[in-house]
């Protein structure tokens, strides 16, 4: 009877995780003192939007290489991976045995989409241009994924999760709960 009643919130689940497709799953905020208001960008599945523009030209100056090619590879299995999480949870409406699979499938995938994005992070940070004009401003660094970082002094980067990863997070909580409260 319980797992009967739990095929409610599965449904929620799976709503969430359709759902994160339409908003960003990350935003970057710089702040400098020529911008003190922050150039934005917003990082969707599929997409980026903000000052892209503005801040690829700063990013060039200081010797930062932020790949331009957008979509990139990675922005293109985003959506593919939210399609396929909900499916396997789908899977686990119609038959039970899918519910410990879909807990695995998705802590799995949270955690290796987080060491990705930390990975192509640690890239942008290390990967500098020696030929920029104002390379010497910066030393090589690390962004964090969630959090903000002192880049070159005057310039601070805040990353921080938005809408779709949330969604997407609550989608696996509610689902890791099914299972607790279902075993």
């Amino acid at each position: 009877m319980l797992y009967a009643k739990s095929k409610k919130f599965t449904f929620i689940s799976i709503i969430l995780l359709l759902s994160s497709l339409f908003f960003p799953f990350w935003v970057c905020i710089m702040v400098a003192p020529t911008y003190p208001e922050g150039l934005r960008i917003d990082f969707y599945g599929d997409r980026l939007e903000g000052d892209i523009r503005e801040w690829s030209i700063i990013s060039n100056l200081v010797g930062i290489n932020i790949p331009t090619n957008v979509p990139e590879i990675d922005m293109k299995i985003i959506p593919l991976i939210i399609l396929s999480l909900s499916a396997i949870f789908a899977l686990s409406f119609f038959n039970r045995k899918w519910l410990k699979i879909s807990v695995i499938v998705s802590l799995i995938t949270l955690s290796a989409l987080s060491a990705w994005t930390q990975y192509r992070l640690y890239l942008i940070g290390h990967n500098l241009d020696e030929t920029a004009p104002l390379r010497n401003l910066i030393e090589p660094f690390t962004p964090p994924i969630i959090g903000w970082i002192d880049v070159g002094g005057s310039i601070t980067v805040y990353h921080l999760p938005h809408i779709g990863s949330t969604l997407v997070f609550l989608a696996v909580v509610i689902n890791l709960l099914i299972f607790i409260k279902t075993r």
